[in-house]
């Protein structure tokens, strides 16, 4: 009986309970009896360890190797040591990982022989069972013609060393008996586990039958968890086993087993939940409705903050957050889809702030019903194709009245990772939304060099004409300006793009704003022309393209780097060392308008440009 791999695992049953509890396998501990039996069958001899009730673990003795005079007993406590306290960098591994990889192969010694082999560049219990671990990870391989079919093998310690084949139950026995060999205390613990096939409507109860067995071991002084099964591979959709060696089962903390692992010692439900190894145990029920986080979620450390559970009820909106402090999540993602399988991308977004690895997916059904939300990342930043991280479903019982669309965008909102290289000045304050009220936005970004950049303003309910007119991209010294107008209300994606070393234009950041009362009325920018950036003009007023004839209008203008302004051929002096504010008369409709900027030597450097109406 078994199971493998944490995101392509089966939960269908594939052998009986009956099967746990074979002389091949070290039983669980009995605590009905003060003095219960616990036998182990190591090449054909068995020796019966008697152990006082409630025990939990025994260092057992073992034919061949040396007996404590004392018996151990190690109850089960959380560790207060996390996985990446033990194991800051698991390169500290390399020779030890070497010498398991090249072990010779074993068909007809001991176990104790393999053991012996493998501990012989150790100097620790924990190298040991890194030794252990690597080498049944990368010579076992899992019997998938068992796990479908019923038909149970052998799957003692011995046998699966020499067979090389074999289904949970064997990988958890074969690295229980290295231990023992070796002195360490090791636990052999079934449980239901969220293996291949398994999804959310799949719902475990202690009546059913155990699907699923891996190890608990005693090192520096705490239990951890030990699952060789998983990190040897997974079965993918042909049901066929793929060898992918996996760094993350190799002690995971208890708080990310607990989402895919629930030990059961049938009958004893409490005793069971002590090797939960949680401060606060779970129940079943919630084991059932906990999420099933895939391997990328696990390797990357990502954190659930907001939903646990699999299975969500909710009302108008759904805010899904989650952050990792582990990797630096280049991109992220959010899908929703409808119960058919239709994608509703402009009702689902994720957001990011530029100084943490914290992100919100919010998602807003259009429809009452269930859905499916599948969360998204990448740790590249070249990488195009994103992960599967984590998936809910979704019940929704009410839905936003005037539900107005996202723009159709499958990346994250916010500064780009690597934002900073393109010149953006660390600690500016950019967030990935902003809501406006009066139909208009100015942003204003420091910047550590001048830079060249781009603007794209897109509409959630289709392109309007001439929608990049409406923004206005203004250099300033060490900031740039980028003012927005907004001619309808809804949400609009703001796409900033700024010049690379290479001459290239990159998305630097993307803003999603929504436009609660469009300006009225909205007319596009002035043209603003090369000389009015390379100057660091800053046009104060008017912020329109569009001037009414015959009218006095005021101009105002701050710029460090002319000393004159002209239009309509009357020069207009500064005020101070930088700043213009005048008035002049429009000419007749239709007529073109330039301000131009004048040097020492009155070069005419066109700034602006309106026309009238």
């Amino acid at each position: 009986m078994g199971c493998n791999s944490s995101h392509q695992e089966s939960s269908a049953n594939s052998g009986n309970r009956s099967s746990l509890l074979t002389p091949a396998t070290v039983t669980s501990t009995d605590t009905h009896s003060a003095k219960s039996e616990r036998r182990v069958q190591f090449n054909k001899e068995v020796q019966i360890v008697r152990s006082p009730a409630n025990v939990s673990s025994v260092r057992f003795s073992i034919p061949g190797t040396p007996s404590p005079e004392v018996e151990d007993v190690r109850r089960p406590y959380p560790p207060q040591k996390k996985r990446r306290d033990l194991i800051p960098d698991s390169s500290v591994f390399k020779k030890i990982d070497e010498n398991a990889l090249k072990a010779p192969n074993y068909k007809e010694p001991t176990v104790l022989k393999l053991a012996q082999y493998l501990r012989r560049e150790c100097s620790s219990d924990l190298e040991k069972i890194r030794a252990f671990y690597i080498w049944i990870t990368n010579n076992v391989h899992y019997d998938t013609e068992s796990h479908f079919s019923g038909r149970s093998r052998p799957v003692d310690a011995l046998t699966v060393m020499k067979c090389k084949v074999s289904v949970c139950e064997g990988y958890a026995n074969l690295f229980a008996e290295l231990c023992n060999c070796s002195n360490i205390h090791a636990k052999i613990i079934p449980g239901f586990a969220k293996g291949f096939g398994h999804t959310p409507a799949k719902r475990f109860n202690y009546r059913g039958s155990i699907n699923h067995t891996w190890n608990a071991v005693y090192v520096d002084d705490e239990w951890h968890f030990m699952e060789c099964t998983w990190g040897a591979g997974y079965i993918d959709k042909n049901r066929r086993f793929v060898w992918r060696y996996n760094e993350n089962y190799f002690l995971p903390d208890p708080e990310t087993m607990i989402f895919t692992h629930f030990p059961y010692f049938d009958p004893e439900v409490d005793e069971s939940k002590l090797w939960q190894l949680l401060p606060k145990s779970i129940d079943l029920k919630t084991f059932n409705l906990n999420i099933k986080p895939t391997n990328k979620s696990l390797e990357w450390g990502i954190e659930y903050e907001s939903h646990k559970s699999a299975v969500i009820d909710c009302a108008k909106e759904l805010v899904v957050k989650f952050k990792t402090d582990l990797v630096k999540l280049c991109d992220t993602s959010v899908y929703l889809m409808d119960i058919d399988g239709n994608m509703l991308q402009h009702h689902a977004i994720v957001l990011n702030g530029p100084y943490d690895n914290a992100f919100k997916a919010i998602i807003r059904p259009p429809k009452v019903g269930g859905y499916s939300v599948k969360l998204f990342a990448t740790t590249s930043p070249d990488n195009k194709v994103l992960s599967l991280i984590n998936e809910y479903f979704v019940r929704c019982r009410e839905i936003v009245r005037r539900l107005d669309p996202y723009p159709e965008y499958y990346g994250y909102y916010g500064p780009v990772h690597g934002y900073l290289d393109f010149g953006i000045s660390r600690g500016a304050d950019i967030r990935p939304f902003y809501e406006v009220h009066d139909g208009f936005i100015d942003l204003i970004i420091p910047v550590d060099y001048d830079v060249d950049v781009t603007a794209r303003l897109t509409y959630s309910h289709g392109e309007l004409p001439n929608m990049d007119d409406f923004v206005m991209i203004q250099a300033i010294p060490k900031s740039m300006v980028v003012n927005v107008k907004f001619p309808k209300s809804g949400y609009y994606k703001l796409t900033l793009s700024f010049k690379n070393e290479k001459g290239n234009y990159r998305e630097a950041i993307n803003c999603l704003i929504n436009c609660v009362n469009p300006s009225k009325p909205c007319y596009p920018y002035p043209k603003t022309l090369r000389h009015a950036r390379e100057l660091k003009c800053h046009l104060i007023q008017p912020l329109s393209q569009i001037l009414p004839c015959n009218k006095n209008i005021t101009i105002k203008i701050t710029c460090e780097n002319m000393i004159a302004v002209m239009v309509r051929k009357h020069k207009f002096k500064r005020i101070g060392k930088k700043y213009w504010d005048f008035t002049f008369e429009t000419p007749n409709m239709g007529e073109r308008i330039v301000i131009y900027g004048l040097d020492e030597e009155e070069h005419r450097m066109p700034l602006y440009e309106f026309i009238t109406a």
